[in-house]
C-alpha cells in the first residue's frame, strides 16, 4: 500500500506525484483528501492496481492541457485487474473550455486555457481492452466526451468483466457512459444525467463500430430510467447483425 501524498502535492499540477505513485507497482494506492484538489494532466493506469480516492477528493483536469483529441483524465489500456474505489470523490474536466475552444480558434482569439480542436473523446475515464475492472462510487463530470468509455484495443477488441456500481456521470459533453465493445458488463445503482454538447447526448449509448466488436452479457440494474437514455447505432441493426446475435442478456433499468 502507498499514499500518493508521499510524492507530494503540487497544487498547480499534481500529475507527476500521482503518476509516480501509480507506476512503481504498489497494489493499493490511496489518494488522500488534503483539502486541496489534485489537478492533473492525463494519467495512465496500470494492471493489478486498486486506486482509492478518499471521500472529498477532487481530481480536476488541468486547464490548458488535454489538447489531444483523445486525452482523458484516466486511461486504462490493456489493463487487467484494476479497481477504482471512490465513494464521495469527484473526477471532473473543463467542459466549457473544450466547447468554447473551437470558437476561439475560428475567431483567432488567444485564451489562457488554450485552443481546443473539436473532439468528443476527451473522457473522464477510458477503458480500452481491459479485463476485471471495478468502478465504484465515483462522480465523473464535465468531460469533453463521456464520463466513462468502454471499448476494446488493438490487442483485444473488447473489454471483459467490467462492474460499475454507485456511479454518477453528470454534465458530460457526449454521453454519461458509452459502451462500444464489452463482454460481461454490469452497471448497477448508477445515475447518468444532463449529457449535452455532442449528439446523441445520451445517458447511456451502446454503439459498436465494427464487426470484431461485441456486446455480450450487458446488464443494467437499478439505474434511474428518467435520466438514463439508452441508444444504439444503426450498425446494431444493419451491417453487424441484429442485437440478439450479440447479447447474451440485457436488462433495462428498473422502472
Amino acid at each position: 500500500m502507498a499514499r500518493a501524498a508521499w510524492w507530494g502535492l503540487d497544487e498547480e499540477d499534481a500529475t507527476e506525484a500521482l503518476q509516480a505513485a501509480i507506476l512503481p507497482g504498489a497494489k493499493r494506492i490511496i489518494v488522500p483528501n488534503l483539502g486541496r484538489d489534485w489537478v492533473v494532466k492525463p494519467i495512465r493506469l496500470v494492471p493489478n492496481l486498486e486506486l482509492v480516492l478518499e471521500p472529498g477528493v477532487v481530481i480536476p483536469a488541468k486547464r490548458g492541457e488535454y489538447t489531444g483529441k483523445t486525452d482523458s483524465v484516466f486511461t486504462a489500456q490493456d489493463v487487467v485487474h484494476f479497481s477504482l474505489d471512490s465513494y464521495g470523490a469527484v473526477i471532473r474536466m473543463q467542459k466549457l473550455d473544450y466547447v468554447v475552444g473551437k470558437v476561439s480558434i475560428e475567431f483567432g482569439w488567444a485564451r489562457w486555457f488554450g485552443h481546443y480542436e473539436r473532439a468528443d473523446r476527451r473522457m473522464a475515464l477510458a477503458l480500452r481492452g481491459c479485463e476485471n475492472v471495478r468502478i465504484y462510487g465515483v462522480t465523473l463530470r464535465d468531460s469533453g466526451g463521456d464520463g466513462i468509455y468502454v471499448d476494446g484495443s488493438s490487442r483485444q477488441p473488447f473489454s471483459r468483466d467490467v462492474h460499475i456500481r454507485d456511479v454518477i456521470c453528470d454534465n458530460n459533453c457526449r454521453q454519461g457512459l458509452s459502451v462500444i465493445s464489452a463482454d460481461k458488463l454490469t452497471v448497477e445503482n448508477s445515475i447518468f444525467r444532463n449529457p449535452w454538447g455532442t449528439p446523441p447526448s445520451a445517458g447511456v449509448d451502446i454503439e459498436p463500430d465494427s464487426p470484431d466488436q461485441r456486446l455480450r452479457s450487458v446488464v443494467f440494474r437499478n439505474c434511474l430510467p428518467r435520466i438514463t437514455t439508452v441508444t444504439a447505432s444503426k450498425s446494431l441493426w444493419g451491417t453487424y447483425g441484429r442485437p440478439q446475435a450479440m447479447y447474451q442478456s440485457f436488462s433495462k433499468a428498473a422502472e
